[in-house]
């Protein structure tokens, strides 16, 4: 069990750090250290699903001067991609882990 919490330790604080190409090498070094070892993976299903509904509710609302630095030229087009939405979970999982 320790090994598990070690690996998804290291997973959560190191991958939303690297490129996409950098991913399998950094996945085949944590192999080789942890040999056999699998992360079972989270059930974010209600956080995916509360994401992608806070995505929709941001389509063409006008921004403020908060949320946008060039407020008055732009409109708020957030659409909820695999990689917004996977970029979303690395940092809650970052978040989590500190």
């Amino acid at each position: 069990q320790e090994d598990i919490l070690v690996l998804r330790a290291i997973n959560d604080v190191n991958l939303p750090k690297f490129t996409d190409a950098d991913l399998p090498l950094f996945r085949g070094i944590t192999s080789d250290l942890f040999l056999g070892l699998e992360v079972p993976t989270p059930d974010y299903s209600a956080l995916m699903e509360a994401m992608e509904i806070a995505c929709k509710q941001l389509i063409g609302r006008p921004p403020t001067a908060l949320t946008v630095s060039s407020y008055k030229t732009h409109s708020m087009n957030v659409q909820p991609t695999q990689q917004l939405l996977a970029k979303c979970l690395q940092l809650y999982e970052t978040v989590t882990v500190r």
